[in-house]
């Protein structure tokens, strides 16, 4: 009931706002992803989390992950953590600040690369 109350109001401004600010970091994300060798990501729908296809990389998304972490220091997780339909594939938040994301790009470009 409670929930169904809140959603009789439009949304203010400021909410508005962020949700724009948030899908322009996950259409960035899902851009830079995509000019990675081996890596394709459609734009996140519904949510603030990419899922990109690693396949194109020879190795498991848990190395993939373990390896950004380790020797880039940037968290993702291996999409495996999700079953095994997952594999194959890489989840990344889009919603940190621009130059967190910037620079998590950065590391994850610098990884990728060095595992082609």
């Amino acid at each position: 009931a409670g929930a169904a109350e809140a959603f009789r109001e439009p949304p203010r401004p400021e909410v508005v706002a962020l949700w724009r600010d948030w899908e322009k970091r996950c259409e960035w994300v899902s851009s830079e992803l995509n000019n990675i060798k081996g890596v394709s990501c459609h734009q996140p729908e519904g949510g603030f989390y990419a899922w990109a296809d690693v396949s194109g990389i020879e190795a498991t998304s848990l190395e993939i992950a373990e390896t950004l972490l380790r020797e880039h220091h940037v968290a993702v997780v291996p999409g495996s953590a999700f079953g095994q339909n997952g594999e194959g594939y890489i989840r990344i938040t889009c919603v940190k600040s621009w130059e967190d994301l910037k620079e998590g790009m950065q590391r994850i470009r610098k990884g990728l690369a060095k595992m082609q």
